[in-house]
């Protein structure tokens, strides 16, 4: 019994020496934003469970340069580990790929670039994912729907991901047609206004589907002002809490969650056990589930 005590303090002690001194820094294409900021709290919790230093820092707007600063940056200063999201593959595998050759593993989350040499992906299968979106409203529209579809920047990646998904559930029923398509750049107010244009172009839009995390909210409001509440059914992703309130009282039907506080904590983790020498897998799926009246209650958005 005492050797064996023995040797998992061992362990133990020699697994704190291997991540003591070590430095993540994780790049998100926003701080200050709800949907990230939980990510920044699923880094936070690996950092501090993996006795690492964490810097997370970003762009306050979508700005691809910005990133790319704060990643040649993580670099040059030689951090045993970089997580970020490639906002846009052709423009960030450059400098994913400079950070491998320099020995640095690059995690990347919520959007893949595979055609880089990044060490692995953790986050969401956008494609599943927007079939599943498109099959929840397939279901509460009974099949027949016009549908405005608002997304965030038009050539964002995991966006065109989840629509390519929604377009192939809603492929299966007729009567459920895309009638429009807007870009809100990620930002509510321009969300709210091109939605207010849409329904004005489009008046026999019955359903509304956004592809980001401010689509709900913007959406809903926009509904809501119009006064179209149960004319109009509103879904989309994200657990914002704008979106779960919306869904609460009935202004919108539900939202496709991700498990971005996953994401945060595999990023991190996922970049240290790369440092150390671990093998990982290419891909790591952390799933979505959409979530309405029926389960919103009972959805915990942090757990492991």
């Amino acid at each position: 019994m005492k050797k064996t005590f023995g040797f998992l303090v061992a362990l133990l002690l020699c697994a704190a020496v291997t991540s003591a001194g070590q430095r993540v820094t994780f790049v998100p294409p926003l701080v200050a934003n709800p949907y990230w900021d939980v990510v920044e709290r699923g880094a936070r919790l690996a950092a501090k469970e993996h006795n690492v230093e964490l810097d997370y820092v970003g762009p306050t707007q979508l700005d691809i340069n910005e990133m790319m600063k704060y990643l040649e940056a993580a670099i040059a200063q030689r951090v045993d580990g970089i997580a970020t999201m490639a906002l846009n593959e052709a423009a960030l595998a450059p400098i994913i790929n400079q950070a491998v050759d320099a020995g640095i593993p690059v995690i990347l989350v919520d959007t893949d670039a595979p055609k880089s040499r990044r060490t692995a992906y953790a986050g969401t299968n956008n494609v599943t994912a927007g079939r599943v979106l498109g099959e929840n409203l397939a279901r509460i529209k009974n099949g027949k729907a016009k549908i405005g579809m608002m997304t965030g920047a038009l050539d964002q990646p995991s966006l065109n991901q989840r629509m390519e998904g929604f377009r192939q559930a809603i492929a299966n029923y007729p009567d459920m047609v895309e009638v429009a398509l807007e870009g809100d750049n990620s930002d509510l107010q321009l969300c709210i206004q091109k939605g207010e244009a849409m329904l004005r172009a489009y008046p026999e839009i019955d359903a509304l589907a956004g592809f980001e995390g401010f689509g709900v909210p913007g959406l809903s409001r926009v509904v809501k002002e119009a006064g179209k509440v149960g004319r109009i059914t509103v879904v989309g992703f994200d657990d914002l809490a704008d979106t779960f309130a919306f869904i609460r009282d009935g202004i919108a039907t539900g939202t496709t969650v991700q498990r971005q506080f996953m994401m945060g904590y595999l990023g991190v983790e996922l970049a240290i056990k790369a440092a150390n020498g671990e093998k990982l897998d290419s891909i790591y799926d952390t799933g979505v589930m959409f979530i309405d009246k029926s389960n919103i209650e009972t959805f915990n958005p942090e757990a492991k």
